[in-house]
């Protein structure tokens, strides 16, 4: 289990000093903390790592609007006795597997046990719930960290992923050669963010970090229609 522990920007900044050789001259404390936040907002892009969740009691009907403020929905769970430490996680599916599924679903209430995305802001239950809540939980925007007393909650990979992109972002200030150097600690952020969130290995950023044969990335795109196809 990972070991998660506050970290305050003050901390952080320490660490990212010793990374770079504990030179405070050469990178002002406001680079570092400009890299700090670059690092977290890159991680939390890439992972989610940050959740958080609004619990609602039931209303009535199958269709019930997200709360704005979260960023992007993951979870939807239900409760029968409106305490959100027993929520239970729903299936989520598609309307039209509901359509096609499930045809009159829209009339059926009681245990729900689906809950289907309508747009960004909405959703539909299946069963409609009749008691209890709903507890949505989604992605929340990343932490910056201002002043020195302000922490995050972070484990152990996390401590060092971050650290060392803040530590290749400052190193853009040192030139091309060091830059190069700290491609491998780019690398493994990016490898390591794609196992906690299996999408990202479909994306050309992920394959881009990780390594594309040269002769690959030096091949022209082929289209169709184009000689020799």
């Amino acid at each position: 289990m990972a070991n998660y522990q506050r970290f305050t920007l003050s901390q952080l900044e320490d660490i990212v000093t010793g990374r770079v050789g504990n030179n405070s001259v050469f990178w002002l404390e406001g680079e570092k903390k400009d890299a700090i936040n670059e690092a977290l907002c890159v991680w939390q892009a890439m992972t989610g790592e940050w959740t958080f969740g609004f619990s609602m009691p039931v209303t009535s009907g199958h269709f019930y609007e997200v709360p704005r403020q979260l960023v992007g929905l993951q979870r939807v769970l239900w409760t029968s006795s409106g305490n959100p430490l027993s929520a239970v996680p729903l299936t989520e599916i598609s309307l039209p597997e509901l359509d096609f599924g499930s045809p009159g679903w829209e009339n059926v209430s009681g245990t729900p046990l689906y809950w289907a995305p309508l747009g960004v802001n909405r959703v539909a239950f299946s069963p409609a719930p009749l008691v209890g809540a709903i507890v949505y939980e989604g992605i929340q925007e990343a932490p910056v960290l201002t002043n020195s007393i302000e922490y995050v909650q972070l484990g152990d990979e996390e401590l060092t992923r971050i650290t060392s992109y803040a530590q290749a972002y400052l190193a853009l200030k040192e030139g091309t050669k060091e830059f190069q150097n700290a491609e491998d600690e780019l690398g493994e952020f990016v490898k390591a963010a794609s196992l906690r969130n299996a999408r990202l290995k479909s994306t050309a950023m992920y394959k881009y970090y990780m390594g594309l044969p040269q002769q690959e990335r030096g091949r022209p795109q082929e289209v169709e229609g184009s000689p020799g196809r």
